[in-house]
């Protein structure tokens, strides 16, 4: 981010540009122009870090976590990056909401593969296909869900578990499921 536009001239030439022509040939005058070009220059690249630090895209850690506190939000595991957009997502919405979203969320909790149908009918039915229920991703999928969508819309998370094995049917051996387990969890 360049705010100051200050990058044509270092703070010395600035300096130097506002004096008389001669002052820089005197050893005392150059020495106070190359503190003050150098005072310029910090405080040029300190505001810029600040007014670049109103930005959540350019939030350093510390100021992260002031958002994540107020939201209320998980960080453990995150990367700086991940963690920025999700602070972002919080505070500017994440636009339309779409089947691709809310299955790109449930891939990144519930790993590849884990998302077997989201449909609308009734209401919002997402069906995931899982090893075992895990409370921190099921807590962190219901308040994404609370979130981004609008309140008249209801929805089902449903749990699938498979159990495969080997099925004796006369002269034959069968891998096939056994039982398939389907939990709603409301």
């Amino acid at each position: 981010m360049n705010v100051f536009q200050n990058q044509q001239k270092t703070g010395y030439e600035e300096m130097v540009s506002y004096g008389p022509r001669f002052y820089p040939q005197i050893k005392e005058m150059d020495a106070i122009y190359r503190f003050a070009g150098w005072t310029v220059d910090q405080m040029a690249a300190d505001l810029e870090t600040l007014i670049g630090k109103q930005f959540v895209m350019n939030m350093d850690a510390v100021q992260l976590m002031f958002y994540e506190q107020l939201f209320q939000l998980p960080v453990e595991g995150l990367s700086l990056e991940e963690r920025r957009k999700q602070v972002y997502s919080y505070i500017y919405g994440n636009g339309k909401l779409s089947a691709s979203k809310i299955a790109a969320f449930v891939t990144v909790l519930y790993g590849e593969d884990s998302v077997t149908a989201i449909a609308m009918e009734e209401g919002l039915e997402i069906c995931i296909l899982t090893a075992g229920l895990t409370d921190a991703a099921h807590q962190q999928l219901v308040s994404y869900l609370n979130r981004v969508l609008p309140a008249h819309i209801s929805y089902d998370i449903i749990y699938e578990n498979f159990m495969t094995g080997n099925i004796y049917t006369g002269a034959l051996w069968h891998d096939t499921e056994i039982l398939e387990v389907r939990q709603v969890v409301l």
